[in-house]
C-alpha cells in the first residue's frame, strides 16, 4: 500500500511538471493523504521543474552507473586543463615568436614596416628617411625591434638621435626582457632641460644631460649615472657598447659613461622618446669584449660569429669560410668600415684574393666608419694592371695622388700594407715598397677635432674579393706615453718606488708654487713609456755577473780593434753570424730577429757610445748599451732602425723577461747602403740619442744606467765600424750639439746660447723661424707675420722649429669676428710632429675668453681653466698674448695684464708651436726670447 501511494504521488508530480513545460497552469493536485493544502504543494513544485529530465534519467538509473559518473568528471577536468593550456601557450608561444637577431644589423629607415615592431606608447612612422615619434606625450613612447640578442653576445648599438623643438628626451633601450616591456630593461637617453625665464625676460640656453640606468620589475627607472653637458647640437650620435657584464656609452664619439654594470643580459633593442623626436641609421654589430678605442687590432673572420665591429656601407658583404667577402662583382666602390676603434700612427695590413675581377683595396684615416667622405684609399685598379692611391674629400669627390704598374693580380693571395704616419703614408704590396712619403691633402681626416688618424675599412670596385686577415699595429712598436709629474732627479742609488703618473682633471683647485728649475738635470724627460717608472724613481739596476768591473771612460776613451778572433777580442755572439771583415764587425744572417753580440771585456757607466753602421741587406741594424748580461739582451737598452718602415729609428729597453718596451721614435731618411753614425750618451739617470751628430731625443729615462755594450740586427745584414766609448761632456746631462731639427737659427747679431759661459742669466731673441713645420692648416709667411687662412673650425698647428725649457713667447694676434675662432701657443710639445703631451694657451669664442690645458698621451684635450677677457671696442679683435715659461711652470699675459701666474705644466721643456681654431688668423711680431738660467 505504501509503495502504491508513493508511486501515485510521483505520477502526480510528473504530470504537473509536464503541464508546466507545455505552458499550462493547472491547479496543484491534491496530495494522496490529504494532509497538506493544495496551495502549499503548488509552491513546492515550481523548483522541481528544471530537474525533471534528470529525475527521469535517475529513474532510468543511467546516472547511477559509476562509469558514467567517471566519464562526466573526466570531461569537466579536460575542460579545465584546456583552459590552463591555452593560457600557458598564450604566454610561452608569444615568447617563442621573438627570433634571434642576426648581426650585423643595419636599418636606414627608408622602407621598413614599423607596424611590425613592438610599440609601447607613441606614434611611430617613417619621415624623411628616418624613424619619427610624433606624439607629444607626457610619458615615454617606446618602440622595440622584434628580435632579441643572445645573452652571451657582446654587441654595439649605434644610432643618430635628432631633437625637435618639443623634444624633452630621446635615446635607446637595450637588453629589454620580453614580454616584460617596458619593465626590466636598460636605457640610455639624452635629456634636455628647458630653463625658466630669467629676470630680464630672456630664456637662457637649455642644459643637457646624458642619463643611463635600468627599470626594475615594477617599471620604476633606476638611474646609474648622469653626465651633464652644455652643447645642444640638436643631432647626436649615440653609441652603446654592451660588453660582457658592463656597458659603455659614447656621445658624438666621446666616451661619456664607462663600464657600468648590467642588471639584464640579452634581449631586445629599441628607442625611447619623450615628446616628438627622430632617429636615423640604426646599426647593431658584434663587439669585442673590451672597451672601445684600443689601438692594436687583428680581424676575427675565422671565428663564429665573426666580423665584430665591421659595418657595411655598400655592396654585399658576408663571412664565408673564415673570410670577409664582398660577393657582388657589379658593385662600384663597395665599402665596409671598422667602427670598433680609430687608429693613429699605425700600419694597416690586409691579406686578400680576387674571386671575380680585380679591384680590392683598403681604406684608412676614415673620418667616419660609415662613409667614404674624408677617407684615404689604396686599391687595385679594375681597369689597368696597377695600384693607385688617393683620397675622398669632404664631399666624396676622389683625388688620385699616384699609381704604380704591377703584374696582373690574378686570383693569387696578396698582402697590401699602408704605413700611416703623422704627416705622410707609404704603400707596400707583398712587402715591396711602391711609394713612400705620400703627403696628406685636403682636410685632415679626424674622428675628433684636430686628430690626425681615423678608422680603417675595405673596398672593392666591380669585383668580388675575399679578405682573410686585417691587422693594425703601431708603426714603430712604440708604447703609448704618459707624462710624469715634474720632480727633482734623485740619486741613482735611491730605492725604487711605485710608478706615478699624472691624473689631470678639469678643476679650479689652487696650484702650488713650483720650484724653479735652475738645474738642467731637474727637467723632466722628453718621453715616458707606459709601463716604465719615471726616471726620478728609476728601479735598481740589474747587477753584473760576478767579477765584472764597471769603468767610467777617461779622456782617451776606448776603441776596440776589429780583427782577429771574436772570442779572443772579447766579443760574445748571442745570435746570428758575426765575423770581423775589413776592420769592421759584420752580421751576415739576413733572416733572424734580434741577432746580437755583446762586448764582454768591460762594462761602462756615464759614457758616450758611438758606432758607424752600414746596411747591406734590409734596414734594421742598431746598437745595445747598458746590457746587464753578455749572453742575452734582457734588461738592455736599444737604439735601432725599424724593419717595418724604412726611415724610422726607435729606442727603448728590454724588460727582465726580454720583452721590448718602446720609449720613442723619430722619422729620418731611409739608411739605404750609406754609412751612418748612431750615438748614445748614457748618464746617471737619462740618455740621449743622436744620428749623424743630430740630436733625435734627449732626457730619456734609463732603466739600467751601467753595463756592457753590443750590436743588433733584425732581418738584416750590416757592417759595424768605428766602435767608440768616450767620456760624457757633462756627468749629469749631455750638452747636445746644434742640429737643424731642434736648434733655432739665431739672427746674425745674437750669440748662440751654447757658446755663452753659464755664469749669469743670458737671453737671445728669435724673430724668424726658418725651421718651422706646418702640421695642419694653411700657413703663409708675410714678412713679420705668420697667417693661417683655413676658415673651417678645427685646430691648425705650426711648429716653430724651436725647442727650449725657459723662454718668453709673445705675439700680436688678429682674430676674425667669428665666435667660433681662437688662437694661441703650444708649450713644451714632446714631439715635433704632433701635439700629444703639449700644453695649450688659446683665445676662445673670437676673443671673449682664454683657456689653458694639456693634451694627454692620446691627444685628447684636458682643460685646466678658462677666464673671460674684457670686451674691446667693436671691430677691435687684436690681442697681445705673452707666456713666460720657466721649465714646469708658466705665467700668462694678455695685453700686458697678468692673467695667471705660476701655472703648473706637466713637462719641463719641448717644442714651441702656434695654434689656431679656424681662421683666418694672423700672428704679428712673433718673438721667442730664450733664457738660460745661472747654475
Amino acid at each position: 500500500m505504501m509503495t502504491d501511494a508513493l508511486h501515485n504521488q510521483n505520477v502526480g508530480y510528473d504530470e504537473l511538471a509536464a503541464r508546466h513545460a507545455d505552458g499550462e497552469h493547472p491547479a496543484a493536485p491534491t496530495p494522496v493523504n490529504g494532509d497538506a493544502p493544495a496551495s502549499k504543494s503548488a509552491r513546492r513544485a515550481w523548483w522541481r521543474q528544471p530537474f525533471s529530465p534528470l529525475r527521469k534519467l535517475w529513474r532510468m538509473r543511467l546516472l547511477r552507473s559509476r562509469l558514467v559518473r567517471l566519464l562526466f568528471a573526466l570531461g569537466i577536468l579536460a575542460i579545465v586543463l584546456a583552459i590552463v593550456a591555452f593560457g600557458i601557450l598564450r604566454v610561452l608561444g608569444a615568447r617563442d615568436k621573438i627570433a634571434t637577431l642576426t648581426l650585423p644589423f643595419v636599418e636606414e629607415f627608408t622602407t621598413v614596416d614599423v607596424s611590425k615592431w613592438l610599440t609601447r606608447e607613441g606614434v611611430w612612422v617613417l619621415r624623411q628617411d628616418s624613424l619619427a615619434q610624433l606624439a607629444n606625450l607626457e610619458k615615454q613612447a617606446q618602440l622595440y625591434l622584434p628580435a632579441k640578442i643572445a645573452a652571451d653576445q657582446p654587441y654595439h648599438v649605434s644610432t643618430y638621435v635628432i631633437f625637435g623643438g618639443s623634444t624633452r628626451a630621446a635615446g635607446v633601450n637595450f637588453n629589454a626582457q620580453y614580454p616584460n616591456l617596458p619593465r626590466q630593461q636598460h636605457q640610455v637617453r639624452i635629456v634636455r632641460h628647458e630653463a625658466a625665464a630669467a629676470e630680464a625676460g630672456a630664456l637662457p640656453s637649455p642644459t643637457m644631460e646624458l642619463i643611463a640606468g635600468y627599470t626594475d620589475e615594477q617599471g620604476a627607472f633606476v638611474p646609474q649615472v648622469s653626465v651633464p653637458f652644455t652643447l645642444d647640437t640638436v643631432q647626436y650620435r649615440l653609441d652603446v657598447y654592451v660588453l660582457g657584464n658592463s656597458f659603455t656609452v659614447q656621445l658624438n664619439g666621446q666616451t661619456m659613461i664607462e663600464r657600468r654594470p648590467l642588471f639584464y643580459t640579452g634581449g631586445l633593442v629599441g628607442f625611447v622618446a619623450e615628446g616628438p623626436a627622430r632617429f636615423d641609421a640604426l646599426r647593431i654589430t658584434t663587439a669585442q669584449t673590451r672597451e672601445p678605442g684600443e689601438q692594436v687590432y687583428v680581424s676575427d673572420f675565422e671565428q663564429t660569429p665573426g666580423g665584430a665591429g665591421w659595418v657595411p656601407l655598400s655592396g654585399e658583404w658576408e663571412i664565408s669560410e673564415g673570410e670577409l667577402v664582398q660577393i657582388n662583382p657589379a658593385a662600384q666602390d663597395a665599402a665596409i668600415g671598422y667602427e670598433g676603434s680609430a687608429f693613429e700612427n699605425y700600419v694597416v695590413q690586409v691579406s686578400l684574393r680576387h674571386l671575380i675581377g680585380v679591384g680590392g683595396g683598403v681604406l684608412f684615416n676614415m673620418a667616419s666608419p660609415y662613409q667614404l667622405n674624408g677617407s684615404y684609399i689604396v686599391r687595385f685598379s679594375e681597369q689597368t694592371d696597377s695600384i693607385f692611391w688617393g683620397f675622398f674629400d669632404a664631399a666624396g669627390l676622389f683625388t688620385r695622388q699616384g699609381y704604380f704598374d704591377i703584374a696582373p693580380a690574378g686570383t693569387d693571395a696578396h698582402t697590401l700594407a699602408v704605413y700611416v704616419g703623422v704627416e705622410s703614408y707609404d704603400v707596400y704590396l707583398d712587402e715591396q715598397l711602391l711609394a713612400r712619403n705620400i703627403p696628406y691633402q685636403g682636410a685632415t681626416p679626424a674622428t675628433e677635432e684636430g686628430r690626425i688618424g681615423g678608422h680603417i675599412g675595405l673596398i672593392t670596385s666591380r669585383s668580388s674579393v675575399a679578405y682573410s686577415l686585417v691587422e693594425v699595429f703601431p708603426l714603430f712598436d712604440n708604447s703609448q706615453m704618459k707624462l710624469p709629474k715634474p720632480q727633482q732627479v734623485q740619486d741613482s742609488a735611491a730605492p725604487a718606488s711605485v710608478m706615478a703618473t699624472v691624473a689631470v682633471t678639469s678643476t679650479k683647485a689652487t696650484t702650488p708654487t713650483p720650484t724653479r728649475a735652475v738645474a738642467s738635470s731637474a727637467v723632466t724627460s722628453t718621453v715616458r713609456p707606459l709601463t716604465a717608472t719615471p726616471a726620478a724613481t728609476r728601479p735598481r739596476a740589474t747587477p753584473l755577473p760576478a767579477g765584472s768591473a764597471v769603468t767610467t771612460p777617461g779622456v782617451d776613451g776606448w776603441q776596440p780593434v776589429l780583427r782577429g778572433n771574436l772570442n779572443d777580442a772579447g766579443w760574445r755572439p748571442i745570435g746570428g753570424q758575426w765575423t770581423f771583415s775589413n776592420d769592421a764587425l759584420v752580421q751576415s744572417d739576413p733572416n733572424g730577429i734580434d741577432l746580437a753580440i755583446a762586448y764582454a771585456g768591460a762594462a761602462f757607466k756615464e759614457y758616450t757610445y758611438s758606432v758607424d753602421v752600414t746596411h747591406r741587406e734590409g734596414n734594421a741594424a742598431g746598437i745595445l748599451f747598458n746590457m746587464p748580461y753578455t749572453d742575452r739582451i734582457n734588461g738592455a737598452h736599444m737604439v735601432r732602425y725599424s724593419e717595418r718602415r724604412p726611415g724610422g729609428i726607435f729606442w727603448g729597453y728590454f724588460d727582465s723577461g726580454g720583452k721590448f718596451v718602446g720609449q720613442g721614435y723619430a722619422t729620418v731618411d731611409p739608411p739605404a747602403d750609406a754609412r751612418h753614425t748612431l750615438r748614445v750618451v748614457s748618464g746617471a739617470n737619462y740618455y740621449s740619442v743622436y744620428l749623424d751628430d743630430f740630436l733625435l731625443a734627449a732626457d730619456l729615462p734609463l732603466q739600467q744606467n751601467f753595463g756592457f755594450v753590443g750590436l743588433v740586427t733584425v732581418r738584416s745584414t750590416a757592417s759595424f765600424a768605428q766602435i767608440k766609448i768616450g767620456q760624457m761632456a757633462t756627468p749629469s746631462r749631455p750638452a747636445p750639439p746644434a742640429t737643424p731639427v731642434v736648434t733655432p737659427i739665431l739672427p746674425a747679431d745674437v750669440t748662440p746660447a751654447s757658446q755663452k759661459t753659464p755664469t749669469t742669466s743670458t737671453s737671445a731673441t728669435i724673430r724668424t723661424f726658418p725651421e718651422r713645420r706646418v702640421l695642419s692648416g694653411i700657413w703663409e709667411d708675410d714678412g713679420d707675420a705668420l697667417r693661417q687662412t683655413a676658415p673651417d673650425p678645427g685646430d691648425y698647428i705650426l711648429n716653430t722649429g724651436v725647442t727650449a725649457a725657459s723662454y718668453r713667447i709673445e705675439a700680436d694676434i688678429q682674430l676674425p669676428t667669428k665666435p667660433e675662432t681662437g688662437a694661441g701657443f703650444l708649450i713644451h710639445m714632446p714631439e715635433r710632429g704632433r701635439r700629444h703631451g703639449a700644453t695649450i694657451v688659446r683665445f676662445t669664442n673670437g676673443g671673449d675668453g682664454l683657456f689653458w690645458g694639456i693634451y694627454d698621451a692620446t691627444g685628447a684635450f684636458v682643460g685646466r681653466r678658462a677666464v673671460d677677457i674684457a670686451n674691446k671696442p667693436e671691430g677691435d679683435n687684436r690681442f697681445h698674448l705673452a707666456v713666460d715659461v720657466r721649465g714646469p711652470s708658466m705665467d700668462i699675459w694678455v695685453d700686458d695684464e697678468l692673467i695667471a701666474s705660476d701655472v703648473i705644466i706637466p713637462r719641463g721643456e719641448g717644442w714651441i708651436g702656434l695654434v689656431t681654431h679656424g681662421g683666418p688668423v694672423t700672428f704679428d711680431k712673433v718673438q721667442v726670447t730664450l733664457e738660460e738660467a745661472a747654475p
